[in-house]
């Protein structure tokens, strides 16, 4: 099922913020570029697996977790299987993204179990309030997210035109 995040969850608070300094009169706005992840299908695999299913999630948190820390992001808010992340460049979210869709195909997983993650990305302005990061372009990355298949990166077009450089020098065939 599409992942949503209520407004409030989609604002997030983190631990560390390394893009921004804290707001002192309500609000930084700054570009960033936002990574949205969740599991593809992970409902009817709770219905499954019931408590067996947190041993999946522990460890797809971990891979994510992992990815996200490695290329430069920043967790905002976590709901579920659901991951809202930032980074300071679009380049680093997409590193991100191809590494933690790796390390869920590598991996072996608990039972006959396959879980695959969707990855949205975009890049664009978000205000960070001292609740976390607000603004259209952080609902877009969300929806891009959802429209996303499992063991899928679907960047947005921004993200796509400022990444080509970078792309083609690694070879990632954008």
């Amino acid at each position: 099922a599409p992942h949503r995040f209520p407004e409030s969850a989609a604002m997030g608070h983190s631990n560390t913020n390394r893009f921004s300094e804290e707001p002192d009169s309500g609000s930084l706005s700054s570009t960033l570029t936002f990574l949205f992840a969740d599991l593809e299908g992970s409902t009817p695999m709770v219905r499954r697996l019931g408590d067996g299913y947190m041993e999946i999630l522990r460890i797809y948190h971990a891979i994510v977790n992992t990815g996200v820390a490695r290329h430069g992001g920043e967790t905002v808010a976590t709901e579920g299987d659901g991951f809202f992340c930032v980074f300071p460049s679009p380049g680093g979210a997409i590193e991100a993204a191809v590494d933690i869709l790796a390390a869920m195909e590598s991996r072996d997983w608990p039972g006959a179990e396959r879980p695959r993650c969707r990855i949205g990305v975009h890049t664009g302005t978000a205000t960070r309030t001292t609740e976390g990061y607000v603004g259209l372009d952080v609902h877009r990355a969300s929806r891009i997210g959802s429209a996303a298949n499992g063991g899928q990166v679907l960047i947005s077009a921004v993200t796509n035109e400022l990444i080509k450089p970078e792309a083609e020098r690694a070879g990632w065939g954008v």
